[in-house]
């Protein structure tokens, strides 16, 4: 015709709807006619493993989503097994956030997030009774990673040896015995 025709492409499923890896399927049109069957797509080999394109599964292309897995580590000397500690998951480009709960020592793995730059911080007013253990001078309640495979992130704390009554929660019996003041401790 001498003039360039507009392609217009349809993808099935659409963006919004990829949630995992997907095969796509393309209609292809220029105008109302469905030119589909005339088109070549070319395809680079993919670098992600157990990919499940082939030349022959029927779609034009197919969909990596980008995950990676969080592991949430706590380490430390003296922590109680009962003890909690709380931590915020923060993805810094769209400021979204959750919570992750470990009880005691031990780990938490996060799956499937989004790949991205990401800012892991120890709710310290939670576990009030241990501290962030000095690593290279600085105490570290909050860690940042820019993720792009499976990562860990560890906190480690101290216990501050802190009970948690405090001398003001005893109670101190006093009355007149003969005119005399007596004072007990309730264990007395």
């Amino acid at each position: 015709t001498g003039t360039e025709p507009t392609l217009t492409y349809t993808y099935d499923p659409a963006r919004s709807a990829l949630t995992e890896d997907t095969g796509v399927n393309v209609t292809v049109k220029i105008g109302d006619q469905d030119i589909t069957e005339a088109v070549v797509f070319e395809h680079e080999k993919c670098s992600f493993s157990n990919c499940k394109y082939t030349d022959d599964c029927g779609y034009q292309f197919y969909v990596h989503i980008k995950v990676f897995d969080l592991t949430i580590e706590k380490t430390g000397k003296n922590i109680d097994l009962n003890q909690t500690f709380v931590f915020k998951v923060q993805n810094n480009e769209t400021n979204q956030t959750m919570e992750v709960v470990i009880t005691g020592e031990g780990k938490k793995t996060i799956k499937n997030l989004p790949m991205g730059n990401y800012t892991i911080t120890e709710d310290t007013n939670w576990s009030w009774k241990y501290t962030p253990v000095d690593k290279d001078g600085v105490a570290e309640p909050s860690q940042n990673i820019t993720a792009t495979d499976a990562t860990t992130v560890t906190f480690e704390n101290k216990n501050n040896g802190t009970n948690w009554l405090t001398s003001l929660a005893k109670a101190l019996n006093v009355w007149k015995d003969n005119g005399q003041t007596v004072e007990r401790y309730p264990k007395n």
